[in-house]
């Protein structure tokens, strides 16, 4: 007997059986056992978890991969910040600024004006006209007589003068009036000759506008008015002095 071909490319679950050599024999079909069919099953399926798994490894060591591409990439690429325009709101802050200001701008404005009134020597007083825009203009004109008036005396002596401010106190402020007052202690130094100097106790009572930093005023006060003591006087000040009553003037 001949053995017949068996159909295992598809291992169906009927298999050609016996083909018999003599003539009007037909065939017998035999079934496959069910542990056998079970197996078969099991391992078919095997085949495509596997090729399931393999490509999710290779769909994640991808994104592996081009995280760790990126990461380094951005490491040496310098950092691009792309800013917004400024909204009409913020540009407009920009020119009115905000009233609210601290003690430690007052003192340093304070610090800054009030030594330029006492700044002068032989050669004159180039530091006063830097307080346009900053106090009102009739004490730079009452100062700058005065600085005048006694230029032949100053060049004469070969006279100076400064200020040193030691203390400023006595703060108070109205934010209806949009106003600011300060007690200033302080001393006026004169020399004369070159060699002779002389050391006068200074007091003043500053009053201050208020005004929005901006661009169009960088400078947070005005000054208004200043009223000032040498010698003696000026120690005396000190117990009578009132900045409320002159916060009001």
């Amino acid at each position: 007997m001949a053995i017949a071909e068996i159909n295992d490319s598809h291992l169906d679950k009927k298999v050609t059986g016996v083909k018999p050599s003599a003539k009007g024999s037909s065939y017998q079909e035999i079934k496959m056992p069910t542990d056998t069919e079970k197996r078969h099953l099991n391992f078919s399926w095997l085949i495509h978890e596997q090729r399931i798994i393999a490509m999710m490894l290779g769909v994640l060591g991808f994104a592996a991969a081009s995280v760790w591409g990126l990461t380094i990439t951005l490491t040496v690429k310098p950092t691009l910040v792309v800013r917004a325009a400024a909204s009409l709101k913020q540009e407009a802050a920009k020119f009115t600024g905000t009233p609210s200001v601290s003690y430690d701008q007052l003192s340093f404005f304070i610090t800054a004006v009030l030594p330029r009134f006492y700044c002068v020597d032989e050669n004159g007083y180039p530091f006063l006209l830097l307080l346009q825009g900053l106090v009102d203009p009739n004490l730079i004109t009452r100062v700058e007589s005065g600085f005048i008036t006694s230029a032949a005396d100053l060049k004469a002596n070969h006279m100076t003068q400064s200020l040193t401010i030691t203390a400023i106190s006595d703060v108070v402020a109205d934010d209806k009036l949009g106003r600011a007052a300060a007690y200033v202690k302080g001393y006026v130094s004169v020399t004369l000759r070159r060699t002779e100097a002389q050391v006068y106790p200074y007091r003043a009572q500053v009053l201050m506008a208020v005004n929005p930093i901006g661009l169009l005023n960088p400078y947070p006060f005005y000054v208004l008015k200043c009223e000032e003591k040498l010698g003696p006087k000026a120690l005396d000040w000190d117990l009578v002095h009132d900045n409320k009553r002159f916060l009001d003037l």
